[in-house]
């Protein structure tokens, strides 16, 4: 009889939960392991890109179409130079296992005016989800004694200038010219652009001797292999 009560007692005080009740304890531990996987997720989406894998790469041939850029006293245009360099640095990237996008791959403009051109090349990146952007360049100066390349990014950027410093590093290297550190500058194509983006000058057209090595072949050969280990210098910095 003891025993009766005691077990009625039990049943009465542990009795089942409704359906209602049921539900939400059965979701409350599921709600607390999905909180504890997101945590990694959302810390490595705040220090973004460091914590984030970078997959891709945009690469922005300077000028095109009815605009040549900068253009050397033997005739050598900076649109074909920056195209051809920037086509060697996509294929080598892509044998890296980095997609590599263009923003032009021919001899032609995104858009009428040159700040519409800007745009389009920032829009461009933006929809085609790249990581990073490389522009490139052919610098130009009225002293013709100046020479080597120079990588520039927007100030206040980090990324930005540790991409920079990578990139500038290979060219000093290949080169055995050139600034030592990148250049804080401010330009449309850094400053709207949503990811590290860094603009890479790598000669002076208006140098005798650049101008004669920037025409050659093997010469731009070199410069894509140095701004392609540089990328990927940063890409492996960042990882």
């Amino acid at each position: 009889m003891v025993f009766w009560r005691v077990h009625k007692k039990k049943r009465r005080n542990y009795s089942p939960p409704f359906a209602g009740s049921r539900k939400k304890a059965t979701r409350r531990p599921q709600a607390v392991i999905l909180w504890i996987a997101l945590v990694p997720m959302l810390l490595a989406y705040m220090h973004l890109p460091s914590a984030w894998p970078i997959l891709s790469t945009m690469l922005d041939p300077g000028h095109g179409g009815i605009d040549p850029g900068a253009v050397g006293r033997g005739g050598l245009q900076e649109k074909t130079i920056t195209l051809d360099i920037a086509a060697k640095v996509a294929a080598l990237l892509e044998q890296q296992g980095v997609t590599a996008h263009m923003t032009r791959t021919s001899d032609s403009r995104l858009a009428g005016s040159q700040s519409n051109d800007l745009r389009a090349r920032v829009e461009f990146t933006t929809r085609q989800g790249a990581d990073l952007l490389v522009s490139i360049h052919v610098n130009s100066f009225h002293l013709r004694s100046v020479r080597g390349p120079r990588t520039y990014y927007q100030p206040g950027s980090e990324q930005g200038q540790k991409l920079a410093q990578f990139i500038q590093d290979r060219l000093r290297e290949a080169c055995g010219c050139g600034l030592k550190q990148p250049v804080a500058e401010d330009h449309f194509l850094t400053r709207e652009t949503l990811v590290p983006a860094v603009i890479v000058e790598v000669g002076y057209i208006s140098n005798e001797e650049e101008e004669r090595l920037l025409s050659q072949d093997s010469y731009r050969s070199l410069l894509a292999e140095a701004i392609t280990q540089g990328i990927l210098d940063y890409i492996a910095a960042a990882s």
